[in-house]
């Protein structure tokens, strides 16, 4: 893995009133991607909301799964770490881009670094009620009641919900004190033998050096900043697409 591309929260809207301008901007990002034969991370919240059924997927999705199809058929090997909003998976990007999925974190050696990647969330003792949720979110019974309402309803629903979360202005704050909590968190990640963390769930691309060639990561997002993380082999660098 000599180059890899690490992106996260882009967020796409499973509606017509998509914002297609966001999309094409990422297509771009992908075939470039491709043309320098990367690797790439998909950390967590490309989709708004991704719920796999049996039988169906989202077809406002359709173009950003050509491109991720495209980028899989011409060598690009992806690897997808759930985030809060996608982690309902069942073998849909296996089948159709031979995907790598991760439920919780991943952790690889390549250039002599050894990387710990995980999309974020529930890091921070605010997110108390979340890490109480999250196994009864993931949990099969509860999936499988979900996978049992028909997915025009659940999409209404769920676009509701993420409506009220987006309006919430809490979930718009990134506080000096959350990223230092974050930032002791990745500390004890590090002790383990790690090199670099990278996180996404944020929407704030930071980079922190936390001890001599130790490095903490937060890629932001493909909603306002339209940053990805990236590895030439030697050096990982925070970028923001041109």
């Amino acid at each position: 893995m000599d180059r890899i591309y690490f992106v996260s929260d882009a967020h796409f809207v499973n509606s017509p009133d998509q914002d297609r301008r966001q999309e094409s901007i990422f297509r771009n990002f992908i075939k470039e991607v491709i043309n320098r034969k990367g690797t790439l991370f998909l950390v967590g919240d490309l989709f708004d909301f991704w719920f796999e059924y049996h039988s169906c997927i989202p077809k406002y999705y359709f173009n950003t799964l050509c491109a991720l199809k495209e980028a899989s058929e011409n060598g690009v090997k992806i690897n997808i770490v759930y985030g809060n909003h996608d982690c309902w998976h069942l073998d849909f990007f296996k089948k159709f881009t031979e995907a790598d999925l991760y439920q919780d974190s991943v952790s690889f050696q390549t250039g002599g670094k050894n990387f710990f990647v995980t999309h974020g969330d529930g890091i921070l003792l605010s997110d108390r009620g979340y890490r109480l949720l999250k196994p009864f979110i993931r949990n099969k019974f509860t999936v499988n009641l979900i996978r049992a309402i028909h997915p025009d309803i659940a999409n209404k629903i769920v676009r509701i919900v993420s409506s009220y979360s987006k309006g919430n202005p809490r979930n718009h704050i990134f506080t000096e004190e959350m990223e230092k909590e974050i930032e002791r968190w990745a500390e004890k990640i590090l002790d383990k033998g790690y090199d670099y963390i990278i996180i996404g769930h944020y929407h704030k691309p930071f980079v922190k050096e936390l001890g001599e060639g130790k490095i903490l990561m937060c890629i932001g997002d493909w909603l306002k900043h339209f940053t990805f993380g990236y590895f030439d082999g030697e050096r990982l660098s925070l970028c923001y697409w041109r």
